[in-house]
C-alpha cells in the first residue's frame, strides 16, 4: 500500500528450514514503512524500517525461542538492459528484549533472461548471528541458481 508516492507500507510472511544454522523451522511475520530515496525506470532505492517476530523451533527443542526484533534494510534493484537486473539487499535486526543480540544479512541477485520466457536467477546470501544457536557458526552463506518462467 502507498500512502504517497515515496511511501509504502510492508506486511509479510515466511518460513524457511536451515539445518546448517540449527533450525527446524523459522517462521517469520514482519510490517512497517519502506521509504523510496531513488525511483526510476531503471534504479530503485529504497529503505524500511518495522517489527520483525521470528518463532524458531530449533534440531534442541529446548532452546526453541521466539525473537521480537527492530528492522531495517536497504533494498537496491538495476535494470542494467531489458532483461537483466542486480539486486542487492541488506537487512539488519536488532532484539527488543535483548539489546545485545543482533543479525545483519546481505542478499546479491542477479537474473537475466535465456530465451522468450524463460530467465536464470543466481543469488548469493551471507548471514551473520552474533548469537547463534548452540553449537552452529555465527556466519551462515548460501549460493542457489534457480530457473524461472514467466508469462
Amino acid at each position: 500500500w502507498h500512502f504517497h508516492q515515496k511511501i509504502y507500507t510492508l506486511l509479510g510472511l515466511g518460513w524457511e528450514r536451515d539445518v546448517p544454522k540449527g533450525l527446524e523451522h523459522d517462521y517469520r511475520a514482519k510490517t512497517g514503512v519502506g521509504f523510496f530515496l531513488v525511483q526510476s525506470p531503471k534504479i530503485n532505492l529504497t529503505a524500511e524500517a518495522g517489527f520483525r517476530l521470528n518463532r524458531e523451533d530449533r534440531l534442541n527443542p529446548v532452546a526453541d525461542e521466539t525473537l521480537y526484533s527492530a528492522l531495517s534494510t536497504i533494498n537496491f534493484s538495476w535494470q542494467f538492459n531489458p532483461f537483466s537486473t542486480l539486486t542487492q539487499e541488506i537487512e539488519t535486526l536488532q532484539n527488543v528484549r535483548r539489546g545485545h543480540d543482533f543479525r545483519l544479512s546481505s542478499d546479491t541477485s542477479l537474473s537475466f533472461r535465456l530465451i522468450r520466457h524463460l530467465y536464470f536467477a543466481t543469488d548469493f546470501s551471507l548471514q551473520f548471528d552474533n548469537q547463534p544457536v548452540a553449537g552452529f557458526l555465527k556466519t551462515d552463506m548460501r549460493t542457489t541458481g534457480s530457473v524461472m518462467v514467466y508469462f
